[in-house]
This record gives C-alpha cells, structure tokens and sequence, in this order.
C-alpha cells in the first residue's frame, strides 16, 4: 500500500540514527517518569507475571525501593545509548 504519491511498491522504512536516538530518548523519559511515579505513590509490587522474576530480584535486593532502582536503572541506560546515538549523528 502506497502512503503518498510517487512512492515504490516495495518501500520500507529505514530509521536514521536520529529517528533511533529519539526513540529511545523518549523511553528513557517514559522510564523515569515510571520512577517518579513509583516514588511518589509506592504500590504493592506483584511478583508474578510476565516480569515478575526481575522485579523480584530488585525487591530482594532493595527492598521496597526496589521498583524505584530499576526504573531509573533503565532510564539512565536508555538515556546514555539515545545521547550516544545523537552524538553518532553530528
């Protein structure tokens, strides 16, 4: 299926690191947001389900901040790659 005019039949989309580092920008600040949240309001962790062994881990670990280490852990991972990929760009 065509989007615009002009466009090939067998186009497919190919992000630039920039579209990369946007990306995962965004997850970083989506995964610190999930961070604040948690520390603001701390729920009661379920320790089953898909992730419930890693959220465990942290649980066992840090107790009940554990949620709050590992959002930001993946926050600040996801944010380091998506600077990374930007400075790849310039």
């Amino acid at each position: 299926m065509k989007n615009f005019r002009g466009q090939p039949d067998n186009w497919k989309w190919k992000p630039t690191n920039k579209d990369i580092s946007n990306i995962w920008l965004s997850f970083g600040v989506v995964f610190f947001l999930m961070a604040y949240v948690e520390f603001t309001s701390p729920s009661q962790s379920s320790l089953s389900g898909r992730w419930g062994w890693l959220h465990a881990i942290f649980f066992d670990a840090f107790g009940t901040s554990g949620d709050i280490v590992l959002y930001s852990g993946l926050a600040t991972a996801s944010l380091l790659f998506g600077f990374y990929k930007l400075k790849a760009t310039q």
